[in-house]
């Protein structure tokens, strides 16, 4: 039997979802494989149809330009103040080297958010913040990059305050409407689809339609996981040489001034 590969949809952004759903709904109703399938898609292409008004109002919001301005200024101002403070990991002098070490444990603690989604990205830069004052300010001046600090908290707020206003935009534009929400039920009505499909399949595992249905479809989950796959593996590759860089660094002799 042809098996229908798996995918964790959550791990997609909302436009590679979108573009998932936009590719497998054609497939879908390209075929009429059963009764219960056919009762089955009709269920998820009203999901399907939710999502893609959900979508179409978030691309038409007046904020969505302006959200994404100020998401490159605080990924630009993160990766200063990362690289900042990554600069004094080899310094000669110690007090700095090892001041520089605890900073870089306490941003490293949060991966790498430059690579995260947006929304995540903003409240993981929320808590960096918080703990970079709390827990290292005395080392954050020591290596003079408290500037950094405050103009990335100026960027946080900036963003949030973007966001507010785009969410206040959609309650009074558009009442009930939730890219999350929709995005939720399409997941479902497809797994329901997935779930009636391998049951189909199960029984008459030769059936062309299925097959071809199962080829294509599976083709395309390939290419959205190496997609995941590569976003991921470049996550863990970061962490893995910042893990390496303060490792080297903290065993590093200190050089005589």
């Amino acid at each position: 039997m042809n098996m229908i590969r798996k995918i964790q949809l959550s791990r997609l952004r909302n436009e590679e979802h979108f573009g998932f759903h936009s590719e497998f709904v054609k497939l879908a109703n390209e075929r009429d494989l059963s009764e219960g399938f056919t009762a089955l898609r009709a269920i998820y292409n009203e999901c399907y149809d939710k999502l893609d008004e959900t979508m179409e109002t978030v691309r038409k919001s007046d904020f969505t330009r302006q959200l994404e301005e100020a998401d490159r200024e605080q990924i630009y101002t993160y990766r200063r103040l990362r690289s900042a403070v990554r600069g004094y990991l080899r310094t000669s002098d110690q007090e700095k080297r090892l001041a520089a070490n605890r900073t870089i444990t306490v941003i490293r603690h949060y991966g790498n958010l430059a690579l995260t989604s947006r929304d995540k990205r903003a409240y993981g830069l929320t808590n960096l913040m918080e703990d970079l004052r709390g827990e290292t300010a005395a080392d954050l001046q020591k290596l003079g990059v408290m500037n950094w600090v405050g103009e990335l908290e100026a960027d946080v707020a900036e963003y949030k305050k973007l966001q507010q206003s785009r969410e206040d935009e959609k309650k009074t534009r558009y009442p009930g409407k939730s890219v999350d929400a929709a995005r939720e039920e399409a997941d479902a009505a497809y797994q329901s689809l997935i779930h009636q499909l391998e049951a189909q399949g199960a029984l008459n595992p030769t059936e062309e339609n299925f097959a071809n249905l199962v080829f294509h479809l599976n083709t395309k989950i390939d290419r959205y996981n190496r997609l995941i796959a590569q976003r991921y593996g470049i996550m863990a590759a970061q962490k893995e040489r910042e893990a390496e860089t303060v490792a080297s660094s903290s065993s590093a002799v200190p050089v005589a001034a």
